[in-house]
Formats: C-alpha cells, structure tokens, sequence
C-alpha cells in the first residue's frame, strides 16, 4: 500500500496542491456578517465565489479552493460572507496576487437577490523567469435577483484590466498593445476551437458565463479562465497536468419555500488526504437544492471507479439521491442518500471487502414546527476481511487492524436543525493518508 501511494503522491498530489495555493498569509475572514438588518423574504439564496480550484487526472482527486465565500440556502437579506488571501504560491506553476470574494444578499432599489463577485489582483502562469503569462484586475461577478413584480433576473459577467505574455510565447504579437486584452485573448481561443496551446505552459480555455431565468428562478454564473497546466515534465499528459479554474462566481434565487429551507447532500464517497489539503471525491455526489425536489428522487450515479489509480481503492457502482417537498402549514419532508455497492480495500497486505453501503439522513417538519430526525434506511450488508465474514459493529462502533486500518460504521452527527450519517468510515492508519467517508448524508431543514 505505500509503494502505491508514494507513487500517487510523486506523480500528481504534490502538484495538486501546489495548484490549490500554499498560502503565505491569509486575511480575516468576514464570515456571514450582517451588512445590513435581515429580513425573511418569500425567496431563497445561494451563491458562492472563488478565486482558483484546480483538479488533476486522478479519479476523483480535487484541491481545496482558495478565497471561497460562501452564503447557502437562506430566505433572510443582509447576509454576507468574505473571504480573502494575500498571496498564494504554485511552487512556479501557479501563482496569485491578493484575491477576495463576496457573496452577499441583499435588499436595495426594489429589488432583492443575491450577489457574488471575486478579484484576483494578478496571476503568474509558468515560470516566472521563462515562458509566462501575465494576467492583472481579474473580476468575475454573478447577480441573481428578483424585482418588485416578481420578475426574476441575472446577470453574469467577468473581465481583466491587463494580460502580457512574456518569453517568446505565441501571444507576445497578439497583446501588445491590445485595446481589451481579455477580449483579444478570448477571440484568439475561439479561433483555435476553444483551446489554445502555449508550448512549455498548459492550454487556455474560454472562460464563461450563463444567464439563466425563468418564472421561478434565476442563476447567473461567470467563470474567467481555464487553463490545464503541464506538470513538471513540461509536456502534455503523463498524469501530471492540472486542470484549475480561475475566478469563478455563482448567485441562485428562487421562489416558492412556503414551509422551509432545505441543505444537504447525498454522498456516496467523499474524503481528504495529506491533513485535508486535498479533497477525495465527492463521487456519487446529488445536493439537495434549497426548495426542495418538488416531491421528486433526484440522484447522481457513476459506475465503479478504482479511486486514486492506485489498486488501493476499487468501488462498486456509486449513486447520492435527494428528497425534498413543501407541504402545507409548515410541514417539510427531506431526505438525502449515499450508496456503495462494494468496495474492494487493500490495507497492509490485508484484503477487505464490503457490500450494501447506505447513509440515509431523514428530516420531517411538522405543522407545529418540531423536527423529527433519524437516520432511517442506512445500512451495511456485509464485510470480509481476508475472505472471513465477520459480525458488523453496532451504531457508533468499530474495527481495527492495528497499524493498518481502522473502520467506523454509522457516525452519526445530530444538531438542532440536521442530522448526518457515515454509513461507512475509513482511516488508514500508516500516515500517508487521511480518511474516506462511504455512504454520507447530511440533511437540515430551517424555517427562514
């Protein structure tokens, strides 16, 4: 097992990471303070901004995003969250100036909506003594919002004040000089069918953005930049190249939660390694929206993954599904789900095999605003251990292998307002890699 996973580590984390950011110092964050009085509304808010979130060819594998603020499912205005880092280092692939992000809601000018905006002073792609690009006043902004009428709208948008390539790069002739440098960049993109590649550097992809209304909802959302960095080597592929997304910004409004607002997520499998800097997953992954599913099941499936690359980790097909409906005076029904199928684990020689993994997280509202909560519906089938069945563990139990591994069943997390459960929790115990979650839900219903 730690041959495999210091070849993992050798060919991509590290790198990952570095494309995430190592942060040379962080700013205060301004989490989820009121900027102005809250008031309830008949509407629901979600948005969120970022400045960078990178991902590499691995299964599964993503980095945590830098600067992310975040404000989700909420019917109250004056709702604020700002997130900021002075400067982020990508170990000479990747490096960020100060970047902050806002995401806010808001009442103002006979409208309410909810706002996301990021700044990204100036970015450094490649090496900054060779082949570079230089990029200055990176913004993207994201409005969702509704007028007095009713009438919902958005706008996306995303913008640069400066870019300069540097060393020889095809771009040096194209933007010397340009009068909108985003724009000559984007334009030049386009012409090469989306994807522009700079020789010892990556390939840039058009940014984005999506305006999308209808009676009920509206969502904007602005991307600026896509670039797929080469690894170390210089060159295209060899598992080392690095997909980051640069200034990202999403704002969501819609109408109807009559009763309540509903969070959470089915996951099948989700987890962190080197101490949470890099995200595993989630795979099987279905949020539950903040209005509810309409009295639907929604679900996300993906087939059987060999997670990592690394022969450490084979699973079976994987799904997450939500619930969610309005009822009438008050009443609310959610659910969220996490499904395994199996999961095949080799641990320190050992050869551990589960089936049936479910984590089901209930939440009922009823009319006189009690919450009722259970974790109804979760389950594991069966587990092996060296082709030995062996008794499951009750609630809240669990089985090690000393040195090796250590599983948890049903880790269940109850507040006022959600409950959650980890049908499944595996902690691999030589040092080299943190914890994966199996069979993950988390449900929570609020009246405003």
């Amino acid at each position: 097992m730690k041959t495999s996973l210091r070849q993992f580590l050798a060919a991509s984390t590290v790198v990952a990471l570095a494309a995430a950011g190592t942060l040379t110092m962080t700013a205060g964050a301004d989490a989820v303070s009121a900027q102005a009085k809250k008031r309830t509304t008949d509407y629901v808010f979600t948005g969120y901004a970022y400045g960078t979130k990178a991902t590499t060819g691995l299964v599964g594998v993503t980095s945590s995003p830098t600067a992310n603020s975040t404000v989700g499912c909420t019917r109250n205005t004056g709702k604020r969250d700002k997130e900021a880092i002075v400067n982020a280092n990508a170990a000479g692939v990747l490096k960020l100036g100060a970047v902050t992000s806002n995401t806010s809601t808001y009442r103002k000018k006979g409208r309410v909506g909810v706002l996301s905006t990021n700044q990204v002073a100036n970015v450094v792609l490649g090496d900054p003594k060779g082949v570079r690009l230089e990029i200055q006043g990176l913004s993207t902004k994201a409005d969702a919002y509704a007028t007095k009428n009713g009438k919902m709208h958005a706008k996306a948008s995303f913008d640069a004040l400066q870019i300069k390539a540097k060393t020889g790069t095809p771009l040096d002739d194209l933007l010397d000089g340009a009068l909108n440098p985003l724009n000559a960049l984007l334009k030049e993109i386009q012409k090469q069918g989306g994807n522009l590649p700079i020789p010892a550097l990556g390939v840039l992809s058009l940014g984005d953005k999506a305006q999308n209304t209808s009676k009920n909802h509206a969502r904007a959302r602005a991307t600026s930049l896509r670039v797929k960095l080469y690894g170390p080597n210089l060159v295209a592929g060899g598992g080392d190249d690095i997909a980051v997304r640069i200034g990202r910004a999403n704002a969501r409004i819609v109408k109807g939660a009559i009763s309540g607002v509903m969070t959470g997520s089915g996951k099948a499998i989700r987890g962190s390694l080197l101490d949470g800097a890099v995200k595993v997953g989630p795979l099987g992954s279905k949020n539950l929206k903040c209005e509810g599913t309409n009295g639907k099941v929604l679900k996300n499936s993906v087939a059987g993954v060999n997670l990592l690359n690394a022969n450490l980790l084979k699973v079976g097909a994987v799904e997450g599904r939500t619930f969610g409906k309005q009822r009438s005076k008050g009443r609310v029904n959610a659910w969220t789900e996490g499904r395994v199928a199996n999961v095949s684990l080799n641990a320190g020689g050992q050869g551990i095999q589960i089936t049936g993994i479910v984590g089901r997280a209930n939440v009922k509202r009823k009319a006189n605003g009690k919450l009722v909560k259970s974790i109804k519906g979760s389950k594991v089938a069966e587990i092996k251990i060296g082709g030995q069945k062996i008794a499951l563990p009750k609630p809240g139990k669990a089985i090690e292998i000393p040195g090796v591994v250590k599983i948890s069943f049903m880790v269940k997390k109850k507040s006022k307002t959600s409950i959650q459960v980890t049908a499944l929790r595996i902690e691999l115990l030589d040092g080299t890699v943190g914890t994966l979650d199996l069979g993950f839900a988390k449900t929570r219903v609020r009246k405003s």
